[in-house]
């Protein structure tokens, strides 16, 4: 099967220090192709709107689903070699399943894995195991305090597998937690959910990089057990701001139990930037209109991949990238 893809490869060479990070572009050319295909479900549409990967945790199979009903996740084969190779190995469409699906995360294949599921005023993350599908009740509701469109669009799991990571696109219109405390602003929370005991455990804030409205997180990755990846993405005068910032979740302080009043001493996260994609994206698009979604590390976590949401419009372009990581040091 045929797969609508314009195929990029970068080499991003990071060099990280405790407490820093800095990296380099290497200048060689950028290997890129483009592959026309048809949506199983609708025939007469090309694929679009793909808006998460996840590597299965198998061979060189990946995940990626789209964001409009119905709920489809497409079985991507990726290979790496000095260029990027894949082919759409299948298609599983759930034809009474309504999601706006934005994450995927996975622990067992397509067996066991969780989906956020964003909708336009409400939220939800949900688990398939077992041939069922439980929604996680223990997952705060934002329905009377989300965005519109700004809900859980990010998911995680530990490198262990045991926690799932998440966090809202955007702050919330109503967070009577912060109203003493307006240095945090604007902020999104990052919360950590305890997979087998079925409780949130810790919640972090996130102070957002880029300050604008439309700001927002588009997802998270994490690399070990104290690093994550935060992906901020934000649409200003018709051209998109994308950056890959790295925090640590050991460094700052849990605020699960703040119900009331995020403290003025709080400990949040700091973010330090390590890719913006104004460096990089003239070797992928001369259209600064790119909408980038979804995060993995690769089979051989030599590389972040990368996908974007082409909205189903014909002036936007799906585009796959993978960034090689040379990781000097441990994070």
């Amino acid at each position: 099967m045929k797969f609508s893809l314009l195929t990029v490869y970068f080499l991003i060479s990071l060099n990280i220090i405790p407490g820093l990070a800095q990296h380099t572009i290497k200048k060689d050319p950028v290997l890129s192709t483009i592959i026309n295909a048809k949506d199983d479900f609708d025939r007469d549409a090309d694929i679009g709107g793909l808006s998460a990967i996840a590597y299965s945790g198998y061979e060189n199979i990946y995940y990626v689903v789209a964001d409009k009903p119905p709920f489809r996740i497409y079985t991507l084969s990726i290979d790496i070699k000095g260029t990027i190779e894949y082919q759409i190995k299948d298609t599983l469409i759930f034809h009474d399943i309504k999601f706006e699906a934005e994450g995927i995360r996975v622990i067992d294949k397509l067996t066991y894995f969780f989906v956020s599921d964003e909708k336009n005023t409400n939220t939800s993350i949900y688990k398939f195991f077992e041939g069922k599908i439980q929604k996680i009740d223990a997952i705060p509701s934002l329905k009377k305090k989300m965005r519109y469109n700004s809900g859980y669009e990010s998911l995680a799991l530990s490198a262990d597998k045991k926690s799932l990571f998440f966090a809202y696109e955007r702050p919330l219109k109503k967070d009577q937690r912060s109203r003493h405390n307006p240095k945090l602003q604007p902020y999104i929370s990052i919360f950590e959910y305890d997979i087998k005991r079925d409780m949130l455990i810790n919640e972090y804030i996130y102070p957002l990089v880029n300050q604008s409205r439309d700001n927002g997180v588009s997802e998270i990755l994490t690399i070990n057990d104290s690093i994550l990846l935060v992906l901020e993405r934000a649409w200003t005068n018709n051209q998109s701001i994308v950056t890959i910032n790295a925090v640590n979740i050991k460094a700052a302080d849990n605020i699960i139990d703040s119900r009331k009043k995020i403290p003025a001493n709080i400990q949040c996260l700091k973010p330090k930037v390590l890719i913006d994609f104004a460096t990089i994206e003239k070797q992928f698009s001369r259209n600064k209109s790119y909408n980038v979604e979804g995060m993995t590390l690769s089979k051989d976590k030599k590389h972040i991949l990368f996908i974007t949401d082409n909205n189903f419009s014909p002036n936007q372009t799906t585009y796959l990238m993978a960034l090689e990581i040379d990781w000097k040091s441990n994070w």
